[in-house]
């Protein structure tokens, strides 16, 4: 079924869609006003109510603006249509899918945000995403996490981390700056990471420890600082460990 109408009582949003942007709404209305509207919004039906799974923005483009809207009607969607609709697009971000879930209440998205909370009351400010669920997850995720294949597989190690990063509090500027998070997080998996010698080397920190950049830059500030006053033989090559071959 499909139709055109202004009588946007009917529409109402799907459960879980991402927060709206008001400017880019109106940005379309205004594109809507001068060439006419060439988009369909996406909606399913339930009792009496329309619910909009895509073209939420066309929606209120076309309200704040008075034009009629165009719409689709399908009888039945997935449960989990606004992720499969989504997770190779560009308009959904890490945060918005992040927001999904915790709206639909999944469990490994809820144990992530504690995790996020957990760190930013420990540290200040929150542990970005990214770095979260590299923690977490053993690796880079984000592409997993979108689809909903993200499973928690290094919960020791991230907690671990965060009594490391706690120390890093007294040290740099930016213990939970997610490029430095990745960065210390890959150095640490390698397991010739001793924080005890990181500590006796603390005073060092903040001097050689500067804002990231890379992770490979970063890695390297890390490695100089571990390795700094100790013998030849003694010193770690964590630019190495970590996979960064060809770094000098």
């Amino acid at each position: 079924q499909c139709g055109v109408t202004d009588n946007f009582t009917q529409f109402e949003d799907y459960f879980g869609n991402r927060n709206l942007n008001e400017k880019r709404a109106l940005e379309i209305g205004n594109d809507i006003l001068r060439y006419g509207n060439i988009s369909t919004i996406s909606t399913v039906r339930e009792g009496s109510k329309l619910l909009v799974w895509d073209g939420q923005h066309v929606l209120m483009g076309c309200i704040a603006t008075n034009s009629p809207v165009n719409y689709d009607v399908y009888d039945k969607v997935p449960d989990n249509v606004l992720t499969l609709k989504n997770k190779h697009t560009k308009q959904w971000t890490l945060s918005a899918f992040h927001q999904h879930f915790l709206r639909r209440k999944f469990p490994i998205s809820l144990r992530v945000e504690r995790f996020m909370v957990k760190s930013e009351d420990l540290l200040g400010k929150r542990i970005e995403l990214t770095a979260t669920l590299r923690m977490l997850g053993g690796a880079y995720s984000n592409k997993k996490y979108k689809s909903g294949d993200f499973k928690i597989s290094h919960q020791e190690h991230a907690n671990t981390m965060l009594e490391y990063l706690t120390d890093y509090k007294d040290w740099i500027r930016f213990p939970a700056d997610s490029k430095f998070v990745q960065a210390l997080s890959e150095v640490v998996k390698t397991d010739m990471y001793d924080h005890k010698i990181m500590k006796n080397k603390s005073y060092k920190a903040y001097g050689l420890i500067n804002s990231p950049l890379r992770l490979e830059d970063t890695v390297r500030q890390i490695q100089e600082c571990y390795n700094y006053g100790r013998r030849t033989e003694n010193k770690v090559d964590f630019l190495f460990l970590c996979g960064y071959r060809n770094a000098r």
